[in-house]
C-alpha cells in the first residue's frame, strides 16, 4: 500500500496524497473538514490509547514531509473522546517534535472541546507549555472572535507568565481572525517598550495577510488619544513595513493623512529610509517636503547613514553633490561622522559646514584627533588655516593630547 493507505490496528485508513494534504489543511483551519471527515472522525472507534499510539508512530517518521502527510491521515480520526491520548503523545514525544506537529494537533483539539483543550494546556511544563498555550489561544479566539479567551484571561493572574502568553496570542488571534479592538484595547494598556513592539509587529503582520489596507483600516481605528502613545507606534511600525517593498506608494500616503500628532518621533524616517536606499535624490527630496521639525531632521540624518552604510559609492556621488543644498545641514554631520574613521581631511573638511556648533564639535574632534596621530603637521596646519571654525573646547581638547598648535 502506497502513503495514502494504511491498516492501523485493526483500521484502513484510506487516502491519496491530496486527500493528505487537504485534510491538514482543515485541521490547521481548527478542524474543518469539508469533505465529511469530521463525521469520520466522531464515528472512527479510536479511543484515546490507539490515537496516542498512533500519534507516537508519526513522530517517529524521520522524513518531516512523510510526517506531515501521515499526520494528516491520523488527525481527522481525533474527537472530543479520544483527544487526551493526543496529549500524551505530545508530552511522551516532546523531544522529537515542534510546533509543525503540536500546532495542528493543538488546533483541532480547540474546535473540538475548547475546555478540555485549554485545562490540559495547564498541565504541560517547559517550553512545550508556551508553543501549546500559544496555539490554543490563537485557535480559540478564530473560533469565537476573542470574547471567550478574553473572559478567560480574567481568570489568569497578571503575575505569572502565563498571563502574559495568553494575552499575547489573543492579539496575535484577534488580527487573525477576531475583533482588532480587543487588540487595540490590550495594546494600549501595555508600556511603549520592546515587548508592545513585538506584540505590534505580531498583529500588524496578521493583518497584512489579508492586505495592507487591512491593517491600514486598523490604524486608522486607533484613536489619536490611545495611551501610551500607541496610535504613534503603530504608524511607525507599519510605515516601516509597508515602505520595504513600496516606498513610493506610502510616501503617497503619508502625505494624504495631512498634519497629524502621530507623525513625529520616527514616522518620517520609517518612509524615508526605504525612499532614500530606491532613489537617493527622490527620497531626500521627500524627506525635504516634509514641514520643519525635529523627526525631519533625524531623518535626513539616519537616512544618510543607511545610504552610506547599503550603499556607499552611490551615497558618495549624491551627498557630495548635494549635501551643501539648502536643508541638507543635518546630512553633513552624519557624512563627516561617517567618514571620520577612514579619510580625516575628507571628514574634516565637511565637518566644519555643520550648521549646529554642538553637533559641529562632535564632527569636527574624531577625525582631527585622527589626523593628528597620522601626521601632526598636517593637523597642526589645519587648526591654524581652520581657526573661525573650531571652538576653544575642540582646540583645547586637541592640545592637551598633542600640545600646542602650530603658530
Amino acid at each position: 500500500m502506497g502513503l495514502g493507505t494504511r491498516v492501523t490496528n485493526g483500521i484502513c485508513v484510506q487516502g491519496n496524497l491530496g486527500w493528505a494534504v487537504l485534510s491538514l489543511a482543515c485541521c490547521l483551519g481548527l478542524g474543518c473538514d469539508p469533505s465529511g471527515g469530521q463525521k469520520v472522525a466522531e464515528t472512527s472507534g479510536w479511543d484515546a490509547s490507539m490515537l496516542e499510539a498512533e500519534l507516537i508512530e508519526v513522530f517517529g517518521e524521520s522524513d518531516p514531509y512523510k510526517r506531515l502527510l501521515l499526520l494528516a491521515e491520523v488527525l481527522p480520526q481525533m474527537n472530543a473522546q479520544n483527544a487526551p491520548g493526543a496529549g500524551s503523545a505530545m508530552v511522551k514525544s516532546y523531544l522529537v517534535i515542534d510546533r509543525s506537529e503540536s500546532d495542528p494537533i493543538m488546533s483541532r483539539w480547540v474546535s473540538l472541546d475548547t475546555p478540555a483543550a485549554i485545562e490540559w494546556t495547564t498541565t504541560v511544563r517547559g517550553s512545550q507549555a508556551r508553543d501549546v498555550v500559544a496555539q490554543a489561544i490563537y485557535s480559540w479566539v478564530a473560533l469565537d472572535g476573542g470574547a471567550g479567551a478574553v473572559a478567560y484571561l480574567d481568570e489568569v493572574p497578571p503575575s505569572i507568565e502565563r498571563f502574559n502568553l495568553v494575552r499575547n496570542n489573543i492579539i496575535k488571534g484577534v488580527g487573525a481572525a477576531g475583533d482588532v479592538s480587543i487588540a487595540t484595547s490590550f495594546l494600549g494598556r501595555m508600556p511603549d517598550d520592546d515587548s508592545r513592539k513585538f506584540m505590534v509587529l505580531q498583529m500588524t503582520l496578521q493583518l497584512m495577510r489579508k492586505g495592507s489596507d487591512t491593517a491600514k483600516a486598523w490604524f486608522e481605528s486607533i484613536p489619536n488619544d490611545a495611551p501610551n502613545n500607541l496610535k504613534q507606534a503603530v504608524f511607525v511600525l507599519l510605515l516601516e513595513l509597508l515602505s520595504g517593498s513600496d516606498p513610493e506608494s506610502v510616501a503617497q500616503w503619508y502625505d494624504s493623512l495631512g498634519l497629524k500628532p502621530y507623525k513625529g518621533g520616527n514616522a518620517v524616517y520609517s518612509v524615508g529610509g526605504g525612499y532614500v536606499l530606491l532613489d537617493p535624490a527622490a527620497g531626500f527630496d521627500w524627506i525635504l517636503s516634509q514641514p520643519p521639525s525635529a523627526s525631519r531632521e533625524k531623518a535626513l540624518r539616519d537616512a544618510t547613514y543607511l545610504l552610506l552604510k547599503k550603499k556607499p559609492v552611490e551615497a558618495y556621488t549624491y551627498l557630495r553633490g548635494n549635501m551643501a543644498n539648502e536643508g541638507m545641514g543635518p546630512t553633513i554631520f552624519a557624512y563627516a561622522h561617517f567618514y571620520s574613521s577612514g579619510d580625516p581631511e575628507e571628514a574634516l573638511m565637511w565637518a566644519i559646514r555643520v550648521p549646529d556648533p554642538k553637533e559641529r564639535d562632535k564632527a569636527v574632534l574624531l577625525p582631527l584627533q585622527l589626523l593628528g596621530r597620522r601626521n601632526l603637521e598636517a593637523a597642526q596646519k589645519w587648526l591654524v588655516e581652520n581657526q573661525e571654525n573650531v571652538s576653544e573646547k575642540i582646540r583645547t581638547r586637541f592640545m592637551e593630547e598633542f600640545g600646542e598648535e602650530e603658530s
